[in-house]
């Protein structure tokens, strides 16, 4: 026998109804009973042989959920990593280890044994910090209410701080720095000439790399955006914005740039970085190697693909590419003039 009969019971301030099931394999058990109640109580986790041991159980278990519910906060943990070369003093002599952190890093910075010499990174979560009985955290789902159980790193380094909006989109534009970094830093390693580019450059080749000289041209006060720069010019527009407008659902600068350029190719077909600058007067400011970060995460986006032709690198649009281009010449023709 399924459903033998209903009960109700009050949950957060109102009443619910459900239906109460049993069968030989599972014993008894209620349906309809928000999912929350078992997330954060132990109810549910046994087997019950008969009507009255469940509901006795449930009782206690919505005691405990109120309780919790009452004492539930929305907190971000943070956690910093750093390899051991980064963070901490070398030990010169015999010992050759580590001692103490270097001056300038903060004592936050956890070390973890293992992995890279020269790693940095970090973990965030959104949580729900509940402190009722004893402090425990909750992973929270897609509707706001909590999921399973998340286990916390120690208090040493993993920092909880109170949740807001403003705090979430830091980390989220810190994690989105990191992810053009490695973009960039992949540009460069990608480069044909990349030990030419070590020897002849060095580092600087990150930071400003040199640009083509033209002896007709006219000397002029050109800004040549450099990738540092480029890497930061989300976050320069997003200071800029009035301090009422939201954040978030601005696309970021590098992926602005990669729909742009995207355009750029369906133009121009089977063309190389240094013939797209020639052609675009949008790109003549920007380096070969601010481009070719733009291309990168338009190839990654799917829109632009490349082939070796004559010891260099030619773009060309993906099918997926000239459907977006038709899609924003298509909404420019519809667009009224201003």
């Amino acid at each position: 026998m399924p459903k033998i009969g209903k009960d109700n019971f009050r949950i957060k301030g109102q009443y619910v109804e459900v239906e109460i099931w049993y069968t030989q394999k599972t014993g008894f058990y209620y349906k309809n009973l928000p999912e929350e109640v078992s997330v954060l109580t132990e109810f549910g986790r046994r087997r019950y042989n008969n009507e009255g041991d469940m509901k006795t159980h449930l009782l206690c278990s919505l005691t405990e959920y109120h309780d919790k519910v009452a004492s539930r906060r929305k907190i971000i943990a943070y956690h910093l990593y750093g390899s051991a070369e980064m963070i901490m003093n070398r030990m010169d002599g015999e010992y050759n280890g580590y001692c103490g952190i270097k001056p300038g890093v903060s004592a936050h910075f956890d070390h973890p044994s293992g992995g890279a010499d020269y790693m940095f990174g970090f973990d965030f979560h959104i949580l729900f910090e509940v402190t009722a009985q004893h402090t425990e955290y909750f992973c929270i789902m897609a509707d706001g209410t909590p999921g399973h159980s998340f286990r916390k790193s120690p208090d040493r380094y993993c920092i909880v701080i109170d949740w807001t909006a403003e705090r979430e989109q830091f980390f989220n534009d810190l994690k989105d720095k990191l992810q053009q970094l490695i973009y960039g830093i992949s540009a460069f390693f990608d480069q044909p000439n990349l030990l030419e580019l070590m020897d002849t450059h060095g580092i600087k080749m990150l930071e400003s790399p040199p640009q083509p000289i033209k002896p007709a041209q006219t000397p002029i006060e050109a800004s040549v955006a450099t990738p540092a720069q480029e890497m930061q010019a989300e976050i320069q527009i997003i200071e800029k914005l009035p301090p009422d407008k939201p954040r978030f659902p601005r696309k970021s600068a590098l992926v602005e740039g990669a729909e742009k350029i995207t355009l750029s190719v369906c133009a121009n077909e089977r063309s190389s970085s240094e013939t797209l600058k020639e052609k675009n007067e949008w790109l003549k400011n920007i380096s070969i190697f601010g481009i070719e970060l733009y291309l990168k995460e338009a190839e990654r986006m799917g829109y632009v693909d490349y082939e070796q032709e004559g010891g260099g690198l030619v773009y060309m649009t993906t099918k997926k590419g000239k459907q977006f281009a038709r899609e924003v010449q298509k909404k420019d023709r519809l667009s009224p003039e201003e």
